[in-house]
């Protein structure tokens, strides 16, 4: 019998099941709706015949409106809780409060005309004024080229900003620096001008003939829109810049070996890569003087513990360089920076700085769903001739927001991950150049990539950094600007965040890295081992990373330092490990010629049979998945009203025990894992409504296996609140405890995981008290490693953050057990239950069962490993020489 989340009928949430005594209970804990079917039969069987008594019903009563309540007049009635409808009446008071603070009594007609209308509920409308940073001197004061001052004028600046003069002097100190500045505020030139003076200083004493800076950028796509930024600085100044990423030909690499530029744009994948025994390379890399890294708050988690090897590594070429960040949004820049930089940093921060007067409002849906609100919304500033740009958070919510644009009658594009460049360029261009006015992404987007300007942002909930991030995108020429947050209707988070508005824009999220993984540790060793021999001096630094790699005999220690016993080995060992943990994916197949890409496991749940794929505006049948070769076949489609949702299950299995131990009386183990993600069905929805149109079972369900790294913990039960409990009442309160455990441990652990809270994965065993934490990169990326070192502090800490929330929820709210990654809507959680539980760590002990056989699971899903995962023409036509091969 397949696993299935059925929708309410009425309201479309998340039903809860119930089998008893021959009967299925079906109980919606949103509206209320509950309905019992006593015909024995399967609970998919069940509820057809729920939806057929719907049905008639609505038939039945069709004359009398009061008789039965609709979808859209259900929702308006029950399912918003009353501090909400109460909002509704406060937020008049709320804009009239705005319109004071405006000479003429008015806002601008669209936000009167978006305030105005009832099927969304305004929770938050700010005002926030025009405030550029605080003004400098003339550059020509700072002793700055002639030339370089002639090319700031012809781009309008004739005076900087007091921090750029700030950041131009620690840099021309030889400080290491890390900047923060909203974004269009000058951070490029911040710390490009001193870079390019001291090149220029080096050119007239003849001192420097390799690369002088690298300047670091987290994808191709930034690198490359950001190389003809530089470009315009260098070109009347003799300075040579040039782009170093997958997709530079041999010839121009073979160029840029020859006669190094003065100025190398690249990507941290390149120099991990080229420094592993690329002469060429590590050649003209050894004088080089400054490392810059843009966008630097995405150097998180194992990710950026990767960085931070990368930069060791690079300093064993060139001990002496600079090292410099920017960013727009990190509240513990210094501290930060010095983790990865390994090194004293200064900070230059500015602070609430707009280049433009900003508009902001928090919409929560009433009779839609978020995505149908965006898309109305955006109506408004299309309408009006405003330039926007709409932001989902992945790949499904984006192309099916692009699709109902569509519909609207707007010619949208869809700008995300999995796209080819040339498609992504395209739709860049195209809203750029004014010709279309939507704009659709993914967090692509979120960077700082040229589109031209930008009037709106609407994006749906993400963290605040990535809000901040977006909306930075608006105003940067100085006009209007607006950015508007949609809630989800049927979200808990959503929910609190519309009662509570200023938690969620005065929580900027801290950055952190760290430097102690011990398994991307060993993949770094390896690779320095490649790069040059370690001396005595550096063995005796890394001597505990080390030890893995000596028990394994690719090395041996000498007096003269680390010799390599197999260096075959070694690169063996590298060969499948990637610095941004992508694994396999799925390539996707339309008239046998491959159209993208989607990495596993996600392609999974997208690309099984029968489901309808949205890929570049277009949607697609997928009628065939084929395992070995990785493959899905598609067929176009006009059906654009629907989509699906896979029904899937994830199932761990212990493959080996790596350690052992007792945390605080509890048992706790280790281990590899083996997850096997089953899809066994799949919902059809409406695009539009979100509303069920039907539940298909596959005729085989599809798996997918894959090892990586975790631990089991053991918890115990709060036998004293449950004694007095129905066995299913009892069921139903652990099942709530251990899940909300799950997810704060998992959530308030990343200050201890590096930053890597959201790379990593849980599942709940039930009410069976196990629950299981892991690596969402396959093969593994050592971050539940580092939560399982300090698994006694974060219990505790988790005990803390919900004994001090101040919501005093029985399930608790965003601050406490909701987290944006759970597979279960956030159902159900009982934060008492685990305050009561985590009481008991210290006092009672526990051995771990392994007997949770057929228990329902509850899933924190990782993140997409690699939002802005990117690949060339050259790509898919090496994909597709590769397939015809075989």
């Amino acid at each position: 019998m397949i696993d299935v989340s059925y929708s309410c009928i009425l309201c479309s949430n998340r039903l809860t099941i119930k089998e008893i005594n021959n009967q299925i209970k079906f109980i919606c804990e949103e509206c209320g709706f509950k309905e019992t079917i006593e015909l024995g039969l399967s609970q998919k069987e069940s509820y057809k015949i729920l939806q057929n008594n719907h049905q008639k019903k609505i038939r039945k009563n069709k004359s009398n409106k009061k008789a039965f309540p609709t979808r859209s007049s259900f929702r308006r009635k029950i399912r918003y809780d009353p501090e909400l409808l109460e909002h509704d009446k406060l937020i008049t008071k709320n804009v009239d409060l705005i319109k004071s603070k405006f000479i003429d009594g008015s806002l601008p007609s669209v936000m009167s005309k978006l305030i105005s209308d009832k099927s969304h509920l305004p929770v938050h409308v700010e005002y926030f004024p025009k405030n550029l940073p605080e003004s400098g001197k003339n550059p020509s004061k700072l002793g700055i080229d002639h030339r370089l001052i002639q090319k700031l004028k012809s781009k309008g600046i004739k005076k900087l900003y007091r921090y750029q003069e700030e950041v131009y002097e620690i840099i021309r100190d030889q400080k290491n620096l890390i900047i923060t500045a909203p974004t269009g505020l000058g951070k490029t030139e911040a710390f490009l001008l001193p870079i390019l003076q001291s090149i220029i200083d080096d050119k007239m004493s003849k001192v420097n003939k390799n690369i002088h800076a690298i300047l670091i950028y987290p994808t191709k796509a930034l690198a490359a829109d950001q190389y003809e930024k530089i470009k315009y600085y260098c070109l009347s100044l003799g300075i040579n810049v040039a782009v170093y990423d997958g997709d530079t030909p041999q010839d121009d690499r073979n160029g840029i070996y020859q006669a190094p530029p003065h100025l190398l744009i690249t990507n941290p994948d390149m120099i991990h890569y080229h420094l592993m025994g690329n002469m060429s390379f590590q050649g003209i890399i050894k004088s080089v003087k400054f490392i810059v890294i843009d966008e630097i708050h995405l150097c998180v988690g194992a990710f950026g513990t990767n960085i931070l090897w990368i930069l060791r590594r690079l300093r064993r070429f060139s001990p002496k360089f600079i090292s410099i960040g920017a960013s727009a949004t990190i509240s513990n820049a210094k501290s930060f920076a010095e983790t990865l930089f390994d090194q004293p940093v200064e900070l230059i921060r500015v602070g609430n700085a707009r280049k433009s007067d900003l508009y902001l409002s928090m919409l929560y849906p009433k009779e839609r769903s978020n995505l149908s609100t965006m898309a109305r919304v955006s109506t408004y500033f299309l309408e009006e001739g405003h330039k926007t740009l709409l932001f989902g958070n992945g790949h499904l919510s984006a192309e099916s927001l692009n699709l109902i644009l569509k519909q609207l009658g707007f010619n949208s594009q869809i700008h995300r991950a999995g796209l080819s460049i040339s498609h992504r360029k395209k739709a860049e261009n195209l809203f750029k150049s004014g010709k279309i006015n939507a704009l659709v992404s993914t967090p692509t987007l979120e960077l700082g990539i040229d589109i031209g300007s930008l009037d709106c942002v609407i994006s749906m909930l993400t963290s605040l950094t990535s809000f901040v991030q977006r909306i930075g995108r608006a105003g940067r020429q100085g006009q209007d600007s607006f950015a508007t947050l949609v809630l989800r209707g049927d979200d808990p988070i959503s929910a609190y965040f519309a009662r509570n508005p200023n938690e969620y824009l005065s929580t900027l999220e801290p950055a952190y890295v760290e430097p102690n993984n011990s398994l991307v540790s060993y993949y770094q060793l390896l690779a320095m081992l490649l790069d040059k021999p370690l001396n005595s001096k550096e063995y005796k630094k890394y001597k505990d990373p080390l030890n893995k790699i000596e028990k394994e005999e690719l090395i041996i220690n000498t007096e003269r330092g680390v010799a390599i016993r197999s260096r075959e080995k070694i690169r063996e060992n590298l060969s499948n490990y990637s610095i941004r943990g992508i694994g396999n994916s799925i390539s996707i197949l339309h008239n046998s010629k491959i159209i993208g890409e989607r990495v596993l496991p996600i392609a999974l749940t997208e690309l099984h049979p029968g489901a309808i794929y949205l890929h570049g505006g277009r949607s697609y049948n997928v009628n065939q998945y084929n395992p070995k070769l990785r493959t899905s076949k598609v067929t176009s489609t006009v059906n654009r009203n629907i989509r699906t949702k896979a029904l899937r299950k994830i199932w761990p299995r212990i493959e080996s025990i790596e350690f052992e131990k007792e945390i605080d009386g509890l048992s706790a183990s280790y281990c590899k894992l083996n997850l096997t993600e089953t899809v066994n069905g799949f919902l059809t929805k409406d695009i539009f409504t979100n509303k069920l149109i039907d539940v298909q079972e596959l005729d085989e369900p599809i798996t997918y296996d894959y090892s990586t790294m975790g631990f089991i913990l053991s918890l115990p039960k709060p036998y004293k609140e449950i004694n007095h409990m129905h066995p299913t009442e009892k069921s139903d309160y652990l099942m709530g405890t251990f899940h909300a455990i799950e997810h704060v441990l998992i959530e308030s652990g990343n200050s201890l995981t590096g930053g890597g809270a959201n790379q990593i994965g849980g599942i709940s065993m039930g009410d069976t008290g196990q629950i299981f934490v892991y690596d969402g990169t396959e093969g593994g990326s050592g971050l539940s490693n580092l939560l399982f070192d300090s698994l006694s502090k974060g219990m505790q800490r988790s005990l803390k953050i919900m004994q001090e929330c101040p919501c005093k929820r029985e399930d608790g709210c965003p601050r406490c057990t909701y987290s944006y990654y759970c597979g279960n809507n956030n159902q159900p959680l009982n934060r008492i239950g685990a305050i009561e539980t985590l009481k008991l760590v210290g006092k009672e002990s526990t051995e771990l069962d392994l007997s949770f056989e057929g228990v329902e699971t509850f899933v924190i899903d990782p993140i997409e490993i690699n939002p802005f995962s990117e690949y060339s023409k050259f790509d898919l036509i090496m994909k597709n020489i590769a397939l015809y091969k075989h």
